[in-house]
């Protein structure tokens, strides 16, 4: 602490003591409240501000994170098909709400241990409980919408898999591929529903195909 905030600090003490003994309130030395100025000083510097862009930063890493290993295990970790423009960019913006939600968890819990701590020190006032009260109510919320938003991603990735038509492939398990396995062809998502609608349109022509072809077989 400096001589200036040290000054600082003792006038604004000495003001409020002769302020309240102006009032007839009876107190004690402004000094003997406050132990020492020695004293006050050492828990002002103990004082610290919170690293809120650290937060943003590990909240941002971990969206990443637990976003590129959903989309990984879906996708069975092709790289052709995880590097597609869309995807990458549908990855990016999932990420960067995962990360919202994770920050938003924890400045709501830091808020809320504060207000525990105030509570313990004698702040018992009915406005104090209300916004404690609020605080949990917007936790609760938080937790059940990143449960939504995780289970949409994940939705996602499952009809990407169903358009596509590698659905029927194992989760989470890369396919070995030779000279006999069809390779599966990668896809402009923009063209995903035309895609599958081809596909499906394949699949009826095979079937009446082969019924036809059954029922020749029986002449």
């Amino acid at each position: 602490m400096t001589k200036e905030d040290r000054e600082r600090i003792e006038k604004e003490l000495s003001d409020v003591y002769d302020d309240a003994s102006t009032n007839g309130v009876k107190v004690d030395n402004t000094f003997n409240l406050l132990a020492t100025m020695q004293d006050l000083g050492n828990d002002l510097e103990a004082l610290e501000i919170h690293n809120y862009d650290a937060d943003v930063v590990e909240t941002m890493q971990e969206g990443v994170e637990t976003v590129d290993a959903m989309a990984e295990l879906y996708l069975n970790n092709n790289k052709e098909l995880l590097s597609n423009p869309y995807i990458v960019k549908k990855r990016m913006h999932d990420a960067s709400n995962q990360a919202d939600i994770l920050f938003l968890q924890k400045i709501t819990k830091k808020a809320i241990v504060m207000q525990l701590k105030a509570m313990d020190l004698g702040d018992n006032s009915p406005r104090h409980f209300e916004t404690f009260y609020n605080g949990i109510k917007e936790l609760r919320e938080n937790i059940k919408h990143a449960s939504v938003t995780q289970n949409q991603m994940e939705g996602f990735y499952k009809q990407i898999r169903t358009d596509l038509g590698i659905a029927t492939d194992p989760i989470g398990k890369e396919i070995e591929q030779d000279s006999n396995t069809p390779k599966h062809n990668i896809v402009d998502p923009k063209n995903l529903n035309a895609f599958a609608d081809a596909h499906m349109e394949q699949m009826k022509k095979d079937m009446e195909a082969a019924a036809e072809a059954a029922k020749n077989a029986k002449k």
